[in-house]
């Protein structure tokens, strides 16, 4: 993942497709990550498909230093792409209860943590929160279409 900071102004451009550039100005910001983003975006069409919002809290680890850990909760999605949808847009992707712990890391994760995170039970899973997001999106749409 590359990140970079960016307005909201500028964000909302970006993503509704209106921040047009020229051919030069898109060339000369092509190895930033904004370039890089708005050559696909622009390229492939691409447009926004789910908003998924959630509340992280992250630890980075002293002795460590290439780890990161982190705890996704009140993980829920929207269909509604705008970034100031209204909270009544969202629907739950999870239990409210449940939440997301994911380890970043630099190399190979710490054999003490790897022994003490299979002594609490849990157990390596990938998954996609925005792929999760689609799939509870589309579910939602369809509920009400869906006959017994």
């Amino acid at each position: 993942k590359r990140r970079t900071a960016v307005r909201l102004d500028a964000a909302r451009s970006y993503l509704g497709g209106t921040a047009v550039r020229s051919a030069a100005t898109a060339q000369a910001a092509a190895p930033s990550v904004i370039g890089e983003f708005t050559a696909l975006r622009d390229r492939y069409a691409l447009v926004p498909s789910v908003t998924v919002l959630y509340h992280r809290t992250a630890y980075n680890a002293a002795f460590y230093p290439g780890l990161r850990i982190t705890c996704d909760r009140m993980v829920q999605c929207s269909m509604a792409t705008a970034l100031d949808n209204p909270d009544h847009a969202f629907i739950d992707m999870l239990p409210p209860n449940w939440f997301i712990i994911e380890l970043k890391y630099n190399g190979q994760l710490p054999r003490m943590l790897l022994k003490r995170l299979h002594g609490l039970g849990l157990e390596q899973e990938t998954l996609s929160k925005y792929a999760m997001g689609i799939e509870k999106s589309y579910d939602h749409l369809r509920r009400p279409f869906i006959r017994a």
